[in-house]
């Protein structure tokens, strides 16, 4: 069994907990000896869902959810009075446990339940991650009311070719993410980018039987490019706006990369992007600050350090699986427990 660095969970689960809000209720993770190894919970839950909680680990339909989801690798979903509960694979050892109020609707969570339980797997494997987990733009038509047992899949599976540009000043470190992506190496000594710079590089997304070809525009920062640039965010699918933490004109800078790529391409699903996190006592620019401004843009956003190659990559998965979500559903399909059929 993989050892789990708590610890680097706990943090996660926070952060999950600090996203979602009240909605979120419980999240834990449990061993294959069906042993909670972690949990946090809200403050003040009351006494009943703590009880609803607590019998739900030694139900029969808790036993089914252990047996059935290491074997499937899959992600279950089940109702009780008051609780939904979503139990999902975590790595090759663990399983996470998320529950939210009966009230709400189940799918709105399996983003993020996803993107938790990816990031887990990487905590048991080593690698380190970025504990940011960003608001993201999820449409579901289930209306939540289903009940009993379910399974939930990508109603389509293929591939994606997508077209990602990076805006953001001169200097914020866009040719060294890319590079560092491309590459899997890191140069200190990446000049500025000159006017464009095109690369490409796949990434499989085995757990929902998609990958996406990246087309990566790495457009220059300076206002000398500004003409040149507009000509290259037609057809842009998804794209980064990057901004170092320490440097404060960058972030101010950001509503006019917002400005300039929606301008020419008004679907494209863009991240904002906080570089250079590892430059701690340099920092200008606080996540609070970051988050607001994602806000405001109605964004997503997310923080990276070009020096970590975990995060970077990580970095560009988001962008992908938000691109994903928004361009796929997720499909619900009713578990029947006798038999294990899924109808």
């Amino acid at each position: 069994m993989v050892a789990m660095d708590i610890p680097k969970v706990d943090l996660l689960f926070q952060s999950m907990l600090s996203t979602l809000g009240e909605n979120l209720l419980f999240v834990g993770l449990m061993d294959p000896d069906k042993q909670i190894v972690t949990q946090i919970e809200q403050e003040n839950l009351s006494e009943m869902t703590k009880a609803d909680i607590s019998n739900f680990f030694y139900s029969r339909m808790f036993d089914y959810f252990f047996d059935n989801i290491r074997q499937e690798h899959s992600t279950f979903s089940f109702n009780t009075l008051s609780i939904n509960v979503i139990v999902s694979v975590a790595g090759d050892d663990y399983i996470a446990i998320f529950i939210s109020s009966v009230k709400e609707n189940t799918a709105q969570f399996l983003p993020y339940v996803y993107l938790c339980t990816e990031k887990i797997a990487r905590i048991g494997l080593g690698r380190n991650i970025s504990y940011v987990i960003p608001k993201i733009k999820f449409q579901s038509n289930d209306n939540g009311l289903i009940s009993g047992p379910h399974r939930f899949e990508m109603k389509e599976e293929g591939d994606y070719v997508i077209k990602a540009v990076l805006g953001g000043d001169s200097g914020v470190g866009k040719t060294t993410l890319v590079e560092h992506f491309i590459h899997d190496k890191f140069e200190g000594d990446y000049k500025s980018t000159l006017g464009i710079n095109i690369m490409s590089k796949g990434v499989k997304y085995p757990r929902w039987k998609c990958n996406i070809e990246y087309s990566i525009y790495d457009l220059g920062g300076q206002s000398i490019y500004k003409q040149i640039r507009k000509g290259y965010y037609f057809g842009a699918n998804v794209g980064f706006l990057v901004f170092d933490v320490t440097n404060k004109e960058s972030f101010e800078h950001i509503q006019d990369w917002y400005d300039e790529i929606i301008t020419v391409e008004p679907d494209t699903l863009l991240i904002l992007v906080g570089n250079k996190i590892d430059l701690e006592g340099q920092r200008q620019i606080s996540s609070g600050e970051a988050e607001s401004l994602a806000r405001k843009l109605n964004v997503q956003y997310l923080e990276t350090c070009a020096l970590n190659k975990d995060i970077v990559d990580e970095a560009f998965k988001t962008l992908g699986f938000a691109f994903i979500l928004k361009n796929n559903t997720l499909e619900r399909k009713r578990v029947d427990v006798k038999s294990g059929w899924v109808f």
